[in-house]
């Protein structure tokens, strides 16, 4: 007696191979979606664990490290996706740029860049838009930015670069909303127009400075209050700062800081100046103890390892004689602007 069994038609095959096949399409889907999020979760971790390894790598070489360093500098040099991690940093901070390594090599290797520096000349702008230019009113600017890490992400594909035309004289970098059409401001690796999905991260010069141990005080005069002047007494006082970038006098190990002197007497119609009053004089000194006169109209400046007000006066009038005194750095060469200047009001007291 033969059994009464049925077996699946093929069409009922077909039917089961086709649902089989929805099934794993959609698994397969649902495995890359999981990768692809995994690989975004894990490249923000790595930006995270990098940005403490370049404190550390501050704190012992007083430096940012360059572009050619920062690979070897940091915990995780590619990203989730085994794909380099691009790194920008200020031009300013960074050594390995010309306007840093012209004149003084030597006493460049001791100066602490980032304790150092007051400003930047990057900024990041995060962006509303695929345009974001600069006279948009709904995008972030951020200032004073000191390095920017990237990845491309899940395409692979740098989109996010540093601009110079959108604000004049400024390291523009742009971050666009995920998904933005036909974005590629970095084509040094694709240059492939697409929708943008880069994973940005930036750190700020006053962040890197804090998690570096640098003194809160970019700049400080080493002597504050000045001694009175009396007539027919010889007076000698010096002033001596501290910080900044400094500028060297050569090329030389042994050179001492030197900055870029300014003075600006405070005098209302008809008052007296500290430099008409006898042989009274301000003087800019130079690590070699060489002295130049500085005239104090507040727009000549001479550079000096410090600036010295000395003379012998028998024509002080018994009252307060107050200037200004203003120092400037290698950083203000680099990008000058009234902003970056450091002054102090300085008050004399002169006495019968």
């Amino acid at each position: 007696m033969k059994d009464n069994v049925k077996g699946f038609s093929l069409v009922e095959m077909a039917i089961v191979l086709v649902i089989f096949g929805l099934i794993m399409s959609a698994a397969s889907s649902i495995l890359v979606l999981f990768v692809n999020k995994g690989g975004a979760e894990r490249t923000r971790k790595m930006v995270e664990s990098d940005k403490n390894a370049i404190y550390s790598y501050v704190s012992s070489n007083r430096e940012l490290p360059t572009k050619t360093l920062f690979l070897s500098s940091v915990t995780y040099p590619t990203d989730g996706y085994d794909r380099n991690i691009h790194y920008f940093a200020d031009p300013i901070l960074d050594k390995s740029n010309g306007w840093w390594n012209s004149g003084s090599d030597v006493y460049n290797d001791i100066v602490n860049t980032v304790c150092g520096s007051y400003y930047t000349n990057t900024e990041v702008w995060v962006c509303k838009n695929s345009t974001c230019a600069d006279s948009d009113t709904d995008r972030t600017a951020v200032k004073d930015i000191a390095y920017v890490v990237i990845s491309g992400s899940e395409n692979k594909n740098i989109q996010t670069g540093v601009n110079t035309a959108v604000k004049s004289g400024t390291n523009v970098i742009r971050v666009y909303p995920q998904g933005s059409d036909k974005v590629d401001d970095y084509a040094s690796d694709m240059n492939r127009v697409e929708k943008y999905d880069d994973i940005v991260d930036w750190v700020t010069l006053n962040e890197l400075r804090t998690g570096s141990g640098c003194d809160p005080e970019q700049y400080k005069f080493l002597s504050q209050t000045m001694p009175a002047a009396s007539t027919d007494a010889e007076y000698v006082f010096n002033f001596y700062v501290e910080g900044g970038i400094p500028i060297a006098s050569d090329n030389t190990a042994n050179a001492n800081a030197e900055y870029n002197w300014s003075v600006e007497e405070e005098v209302d119609t008809g008052d007296p100046k500290i430099t008409d009053n006898g042989d009274f004089g301000f003087k800019v000194v130079s690590s070699a103890g060489t002295e130049t006169a500085l005239t104090t109209d507040g727009a000549t400046d001479e550079q000096g390892a410090f600036l010295r007000l000395s003379g012998n006066s028998t024509t002080y009038d018994s009252q307060q004689y107050r200037f200004r005194v203003t120092v400037t750095d290698k950083a203000y060469e680099a990008k000058p602007s009234a902003e970056h200047k450091y002054t102090q009001t300085f008050i004399l007291n002169a006495q019968y």
